[in-house]
């Protein structure tokens, strides 16, 4: 079965800057506001009286604690079901789609049917107007990839995306039904870990996990058991990103490493995501090991948690 997207041009520009990726524990402080980057990444002083406009993002706020997903690697926000996130776990655990609400409780854990978790790395929702939200969920990850430059692969350059009609978390029921798609790689293998859909063209964007970020672009629409050769879209200096979302206007973009959140304001020149790199819009002063974030539903708001067993859910609000 093919599932098409109606298609409209997003007209955009990726931008970004460099960040560390030494990673710092989930307790590290985290400053009162937001700071300003400047085009190497370094901040530029606090948001005060005479500082720039501050970005809007506000302290990171724990909401809650994760218990009994011991290796979280993805989240997304459900659109259909407010309050509702979804989030699945990493490699050597079941193929789960896993339900929780604002304050990380578990409210469903679904089997995935013909789904195995290889190495499940992030997690994308794609919104449909009359239709059940898709779900996408990227068995993309390959650490072996990544320490040899491709040379070594435990995949050999294919990645498996399942994809799941969104399910309704608060009925009660055990499994959920996928049907699966394969993307390559079109020269080497990369590990990956960043995954997100355009709202607009329903195309599946990839973010390899090395020292300087490669994209990598799916076309949509996609067929059950089929094959898709990505393209390749532009390359920027953030090192070993782990997830990244995209806003339901497609105007903004979250990038996140080990160490450092960027948020992108999405411009209007042509072709997307391969303009000029600039100054990220913002750069919320919070660090944490963490695996995984996303925009929250308003667009604005930013939910981000790691891994590890009582792993903490944080929020970013935007005010």
């Amino acid at each position: 079965m093919t599932f098409r997207i109606g298609t409209l041009v997003l007209a955009s520009t990726f931008v970004s800057a460099c960040g560390s990726a030494n990673p710092l524990p989930d307790d590290a402080s985290v400053p009162d506001t937001s700071v300003i980057s400047d085009a190497g990444g370094e901040t530029t002083g606090d948001a005060g009286a005479d500082a720039p406009t501050p970005t809007g993002y506000q302290r990171g706020v724990s909401v809650g604690v994760l218990e009994g997903v011991p290796e979280t690697s993805g989240i997304v926000a459900s659109r259909a079901y407010p309050g509702v996130f979804w989030v699945h776990n990493d490699s050597g655990n079941a193929a789960e789609l896993i339900a929780i609400d604002e304050t990380a409780n578990v409210l469903e854990t679904l089997r995935v049917e013909g789904a195995t978790n290889v190495d499940w790395e992030d997690i994308a929702l794609l919104k449909r107007e009359g239709e059940n939200d898709l779900v996408y969920i990227g068995d993309i990850g390959d650490n072996l990839a990544r320490e040899s430059m491709g040379a070594r692969s435990s995949r050999g350059g294919v990645m498996r995306i399942y994809r799941v009609e969104e399910p309704d978390p608060r009925a009660a029921r055990a499994t959920t039904a996928a049907d699966s798609f394969d993307v390559r790689y079109p020269a080497r293998p990369y590990d990956c870990e960043a995954m997100f859909a355009d709202p607009r063209t329903g195309d599946l964007y990839f973010i390899t996990k090395d020292e300087m970020a490669d994209v990598f672009v799916a076309r949509a629409p996609f067929a059950a058991a089929s094959m898709t050769t990505l393209e390749h879209v532009t390359r920027f200096s953030l090192a070993i990103v782990t997830a990244a979302d995209i806003s339901d206007d497609a105007t903004r973009m979250v990038v996140r490493n080990y160490g450092s959140v960027r948020v992108f304001d999405l411009g209007i020149a042509e072709p997307r995501f391969t303009g000029a790199f600039t100054t990220p819009s913002a750069t919320p002063a919070f660090a944490s090991l963490a695996e995984a974030i996303c925009f929250g539903a308003t667009g604005y708001d930013l939910y981000t948690i790691s891994e590890g067993s009582g792993a903490r859910l944080f929020h970013l609000p935007w005010e």
